[in-house]
């Protein structure tokens, strides 16, 4: 009962905002589905179909957590773009049509090579998107290719510039945990989500679910950190195409959670 009572003045801004929020991403969603049903006139990819673009895509704007990256390492794009599926579909969609199309992402261009370049490491959707994204902002530039390379790296920097320049944030806040335990931002990270706010988080996954060597990882937070048990927490996130329910001692936590970043979105 204690728990759920220093939870009420986190939660009740999400119950109070959860109407307005829903009717604006259902009018959102239903423009966005004419977008896409309109095939555009060409295409900047030599290998990529408006049909699986807009299959794909209109997958994602009814479940964004199926976005996978697969073997990409693409992990701080891909949360960003979840978000911005699941806030606002309509400018999802309108990026979807402009990376297939133009082969831009915003202002900036997607390198011949790439979009020259095979499918590969990911449905072919997913693999445009988040390489086209990465592309564009990365130097080196990021060719599209599975597997880990310098090139797929994603940085804070490279996080939060997608945060404002994809996802429209207005502002940004940023928690460093690398040298002492990320639990003191706990309540930070729930007053954000009970904002409606953005939260992505670096976090090593041991305990989570097995990334097969590479635990070191961006997440987007999906529910505030709850706690469970005597010494643990419990927390949704969206990882690799699913929502996942954390489970973890509050020191496992504090070890794990490395970087937060909070983006303002009202």
């Amino acid at each position: 009962m204690r728990s759920l009572l220093l939870l009420l003045p986190l939660l009740l801004p999400l119950a109070l905002a959860g109407p307005a929020q829903a009717r604006r991403r259902l009018g959102s969603r239903e423009r966005a589905l004419t977008l896409l049903s309109r095939a555009p006139r060409r295409s900047a990819w030599k290998h990529v179909r408006w049909c699986d673009v807009r299959d794909r895509a209109l997958e994602l704007i009814k479940n964004p957590d199926a976005l996978d990256q697969a073997s990409l390492h693409l992990c701080g794009g891909a949360c960003v773009l979840n978000g911005v599926a699941r806030r606002d579909p309509l400018r999802f969609a309108k990026l979807v049509r402009d990376i297939f199309e133009r082969g831009h992402v915003g202002r900036r261009r997607v390198s011949k090579r790439l979009l020259d370049a095979e499918p590969g490491g990911a449905k072919t959707f997913d693999w445009m998107l988040l390489s086209a994204l990465r592309n564009a902002y990365g130097r080196p530039r990021f060719a599209g290719q599975s597997g880990f390379r310098v090139s797929a790296i994603n940085l804070p920097s490279d996080v939060k510039r997608w945060a404002v320049e994809i996802a429209g944030a207005r502002s940004l806040r940023s928690y460093r945990s690398y040298l002492r335990s990320g639990t003191r931002h706990i309540g930070r990270i729930n007053r954000a989500l009970g904002r409606g706010d953005e939260v992505y988080a670096l976090m090593h996954m041991k305990g989570i679910r097995n990334t097969q060597g590479h635990d070191l990882h961006w997440v987007r937070l999906l529910s505030p950190i709850e706690p469970a048990g005597a010494a643990g927490v419990t927390f949704r996130i969206f990882d690799r195409g699913k929502a996942l329910r954390a489970r973890l001692s509050r020191e496992e936590l504090g070890a794990n959670l490395l970087h937060t970043i909070v983006a303002e979105m009202n």
